[in-house]
């Protein structure tokens, strides 16, 4: 007996704990309440293919189901689009107003989780300075609203067993899954295919109850024969006391994923059944059990579920923007402001745009609706497109901005990358305007810092030249630039093969001169700066070359010092002159909050000197005792032209300009300011 739905509110007090997970993860109050977002893919397959069920035979349902989304998605999702971009052109500077206009691309297109995944890379923004980060689930969400209506459609029309194929898509989808995850966690984080199965898991559940067998009776026929008691089958209370555990279990599985799972670790992989899990029981343990009724069908739980979906769009990009101005570590009372905005602006949008627009205008037909709703979309689309471009800028800040990581020298480095580590064959990893094969070449060896320093050509020499004739850049972020040291991270080598690649690189050429770049203070003591945010032990840990000792036992400072002896002994035959660049002062602040239009609070923008020295010490004495041995190896030291003898500062007032590009890799400019001071001019 096919049976129809109806609405249920615990359903939407089930929203309300899956957002309000979410926003204490995004706060920093929940260290897994990001596992909300599985929820929320579970209770959308369940209703929305209960939906498709109940109409699928009647008339028009494509274009009615299409339609009843586009009502119940663009008018929230415009109005955050269009307040995001207008934030974002008075706080925003040039470079990351850019981005936000991809992003709004993105989100319009419900294509964010590919454009996500598009940016896994070192030098990308940080995540939570992204404001439209959290759209990857709308637009996985939007995928399956695509596809599985057609699907359905499909295989009724073929006179398949739905519940087969749909088991059969989902156990694919979850295998690719935990697959995945092993090699690639971001593509199993954002691609729809490995995500599929936590909606799936709702539509088997909707099947289930439309053909008019609740999961509660299943269960108490399946135990009935488990027991052999042929009357706990048809018992009423039976069935009572089934779905009251069911509900109980189903909200602990929930809640206690929030509180033990932390994004340190793999997600979703095989973790994510557990939250699917609980969501799928406390769905199917049904309206009458006692938590469901006294609590998740609650009055004001039900309310945060009904506003669940602009309060979910809003609180993101609210608490993006106050990290944005004012940078890590948070601001407690910023945070919680920015959390009590989000429930004003998601109860307003829900009042006077969403209900207005879903439930009245009644004089409005639903088609000439839909069309401007798409229209609209379609605008703010053009608006996030003309800002991606440059088309639309945001407001200047009188600071003269550098690009970051679309810049041209990032492509570079990825071809650079497989040339070195031998995936291809084609001689990219020159980065110079001229190229001359049999003539003798300059390298840069180091880590991401080699990268940073050598960008800075672009600015010296002009924009069409990235360094002059001959130059070779050898980059392994994270990893020191030194022979016989590897880096580890939480215990998994880096795979760094710094002599090897370095040997690849100058195979057959006469070599000049070469730099040593790297991040050492990093190195030396094992950890960052607390703008970084939190790097748990092991996070930073380099070894000698085949040292299996315990890290208690190891005194980084000391392998560095090996690491350069080994070094330099080893490129005395390489080059006629080898010159090691000491390291940039890092930060305790984000540079961009210097010049940026709008703050909060006070505004940093530069480091005393005596924390740089404290911060450089140890690994500078190592150095020393080093070079006492190479009295030929040059020493260039940044500190000498970035600092002067009270302070270390991130701008250039004089020319107004940022000399980094984040809190510890210089900017184009300010690695310009370098090089200009360590190599001659360039005819």
């Amino acid at each position: 007996m096919q049976q129809e739905f109806r609405y249920r509110a615990e359903i939407d007090g089930l929203r309300a704990i899956a957002v309000l997970a979410v926003i204490g993860f995004h706060a920093g109050w929940i260290p897994g309440g990001f596992v909300g977002v599985d929820v929320f893919f579970v209770i959308s397959g369940y209703l929305i293919s209960g939906i498709i069920f109940r109409k699928a035979g009647q008339p028009h349902l494509l274009r009615n189901f299409y339609f009843s989304r586009i009502k119940r998605i663009f008018p929230a999702l415009v109005l955050v689009l269009l307040a995001c971009w207008l934030c974002g052109h008075f706080v925003l500077l040039e470079r990351e107003f850019q981005s936000l206009g991809k992003h709004i691309v993105g989100g319009a297109t419900f294509l964010s989780n590919f454009l996500l995944l598009g940016e896994a890379n070192y030098f990308n923004t940080a995540s939570e300075l992204k404001p439209l980060l959290h759209l990857w689930s709308l637009g996985i969400e939007e995928q399956f609203y695509i596809v599985w209506p057609l699907l359905v459609l499909l295989i009724l029309g073929l006179d398949l067993p739905l519940i087969v194929v749909v088991a059969f898509a989902l156990g694919a989808s979850f295998l690719a899954d935990i697959k995945l995850i092993r090699t690639d966690p971001a593509a199993t984080f954002y691609l729809p295919f490995s995500r599929f199965w936590e909606l799936l898991l709702g539509s088997m559940l909707a099947w289930a109850e439309y053909k008019g067998a609740t999961a509660v009776s299943l269960f108490a026929q399946w135990l009935s024969r488990l027991t052999r008691a042929q009357s706990l089958g048809r018992n009423v209370k039976s069935e009572e006391w089934i779905s009251n555990i069911l509900s109980i279990v189903g909200l602990l599985l929930i809640v206690g994923s929030t509180l033990l799972f932390d994004r340190d670790q793999p997600y979703p992989g095989m973790r994510a059944l557990v939250p699917t899990a609980g969501a799928f029981l406390s769905i199917a343990a049904g309206e009458t059990p006692w938590l469901n009724r006294r609590f998740l069908a609650q009055k004001l739980v039900v309310f945060v579920g009904l506003i669940s979906y602009p309060l979910y769009l809003w609180h993101w990009p609210l608490l993006s923007f106050v990290r944005t101005v004012e940078p890590p570590p948070d601001d407690g009372r910023l945070i919680a402001c920015a959390v009590a905005l989000a429930f004003l602006l998601a109860y307003a949008t829900y009042e006077w745009v969403e209900k207005p627009i879903r439930f009245g205008l009644h004089s409005i037909s639903l088609r000439k609706k839909v069309a401007a709703l798409a229209a609209t979309m379609a605008v703010v689309a053009i608006l996030g497109g003309a800002t991606f471009t440059g088309i639309l800028v945001a407001r200047d800040s009188g600071y003269r901005m550098t690009s970051g990581g679309d810049h041209p020298w990032l492509g570079l480095l990825r071809r650079c990358d497989a040339k070195l580590l031998g995936l291809n064959d084609d001689d990219t990893c020159y980065v110079s305007a001229v190229q001359v094969p049999n003539e003798p070449i300059d390298v840069v060896i180091g880590d991401s810092h080699a990268w940073a320093f050598a960008r800075g050509a672009g600015a010296l020499n002009g924009d069409n030249a990235l360094w002059r004739k001959n130059f070779v850049v050898i980059s392994r972020p994270g990893c020191p630039p030194f022979w016989g040291v590897e880096r580890f991270k939480h215990g998994v080598s880096q795979h760094c093969d710094v002599e090897e690649v370095v040997g690849r690189a100058t195979q057959g050429r006469t070599v000049n001169n070469i730099y040593l770049v790297g991040r050492y203070a990093f190195y030396a003591s094992g950890e960052a700066p607390a703008v970084e945010g939190t790097m748990l032990p092991g996070y930073v840990e380099i070894r000698k070359t085949g040292d299996e000792s315990s890290v208690e036992a190891r005194d980084f400072p000391s392998i560095l010092e090996y690491g350069l002896t080994k070094t330099l002994y080893a490129l005395a035959s390489k080059a006629k002159t080898v010159t090691l660049v000491l390291q940039v002062p890092e930060l305790d602040f984000t540079p961009e909050s210097c010049v940026r239009p709008v703050r909060l609070l006070q505004r940093k923008c530069s480091i005393s000197r005596s924390e740089v020295d404290l911060r450089q010490r140890s690994y500078r004495e190592a150095f020393a005792r080093t070079l006492l041995k190479f009295p030929s190896v040059k020493v260039f030291d940044p500190l000498s032209l970035l600092c002067s003898a009270e302070k270390c500062s991130a701008i250039e007032a004089k020319e107004r300009k940022l000399l980094y590009f984040d809190n510890n890799h210089l900017s184009p400019y300010g690695s310009a300011k370098l090089l200009s001071a360590l190599l001659p001019p360039v005819s």
